[in-house]
């Protein structure tokens, strides 16, 4: 890293982090959460973990954001494999069964977990949408979940975790 940012050095003038990041600001596509202090974004060609019934669906459609499920399962959009159905049913355990889960995120390429607070509607049934607990155990992450790693957060819940488990 450092031979390269002296050579971007040499051919730009500019630091080549600052510019890396300013581009992803740019683009925005690949920008998972930015306060005033800090900007996350996902390595290209990675895709984000998420639960689509805490509204981080709607991370693909709004922002290019490469989220794992793009839409609550089973609609127009299709559904989710068989490798993402064990993925949310068992990536919370990664720590404790690192080889049963680590290769599953390596070939969906994830490395990143975000997760947003549920709201009543979620749970509820309120606009439609049954949330089935059990389905989607693997997806409830905190803080304090082993092989898991905050990277940032917002003041109104929102987590991007790293998976620290797989290496």
């Amino acid at each position: 890293l450092l031979r390269q940012a002296a050579e971007h050095r040499e051919r730009t003038g500019g630091s080549l982090l600052r510019d890396v990041l300013e581009a992803e600001r740019r683009a925005g596509t690949r920008v998972v959460l930015e306060t005033e202090h800090f900007t996350a974004y996902v390595p290209a060609g990675q895709q984000v973990l998420n639960n689509p019934y805490d509204g981080s669906a709607y991370g693909y459609s709004l922002t290019g954001l490469n989220t794992v499920y793009r839409s609550y399962e089973a609609n127009w959009i299709g559904a989710p494999t068989a490798q993402q159905t064990e993925l949310h049913q068992v990536t919370s355990g990664v720590a404790s069964d690192p080889q049963r889960v680590c290769p599953l995120l390596a070939d969906e390429a994830i490395q990143y977990v975000l997760m947003m607070p549920k709201n009543n509607t979620t749970y509820d049934g309120g606009a439609g949408v049954r949330y089935n607990v059990a389905w989607w155990r693997g997806l409830e992450i905190t803080g304090a979940t082993p092989g898991f790693s905050p990277v940032l957060s917002d003041a109104s819940g929102d987590t991007l975790y790293r998976v620290t488990a797989c290496g």
